[in-house]
């Protein structure tokens, strides 16, 4: 179980900075980045490895 939890804590870590990622340079590329818009995409990013993990922990539940 903790093994488990440890490997999708991971990869949705993982997936969480890729997605940061792509999204900071599209805002780069736009040249709109501000303070706003950055803390925006910090807690969407945040928000989404905690969705994937709760996801992840019902499917695992079933």
């Amino acid at each position: 179980m903790k093994k488990s939890l440890k490997n999708i804590l991971k990869s949705s870590v993982t997936l969480g900075f890729l997605y940061f990622i792509a999204s900071f340079c599209a805002y780069l590329a736009r040249e709109q980045l501000n303070l706003f818009t950055f803390i925006h995409f910090i807690l969407l990013t945040f928000f989404t490895i905690s969705l994937l993990i709760f996801v992840m922990e019902i499917v695992q539940n079933k």
